[in-house]
């Protein structure tokens, strides 16, 4: 099993490239949450001499990050500063004059 981790500069999502003993290749970009978890927010699979096929099943579904089987640990990949996400502002909406 190989696995590979891409940062973003400008986010907390990361990009984790993992391959199966079977030669499949999978490709997800995760956005940690609270309490170790994360949430798939794109899945792809390219199995041996195939391309890339997205799973949108998979997207936008949370799991434990020890349920991923990935060797580094959740800090080690988000840092321990982005363990509480930013939550946006709420919206303010406009008054209108009648």
């Amino acid at each position: 099993m190989r696995v590979t981790f891409q940062d973003s500069l400008f986010n907390s999502e990361r990009v984790v490239e993992r391959v199966l003993p079977g030669g499949t290749t999978l490709r997800l970009t995760l956005e940690p949450l609270s309490e170790g978890r994360v949430r798939v927010l794109a899945y792809s699979r390219r199995r041996a001499g195939e391309r890339w096929q997205r799973v949108k099943d998979e997207e936008g579904r949370t799991f434990a990050f020890a349920q991923l089987g990935l060797p580094a640990s959740f800090t080690e990949l988000f840092g321990a500063d982005t363990i509480t996400p930013v939550v946006p502002a709420p919206v303010r909406r406009k008054k209108v004059r009648r």
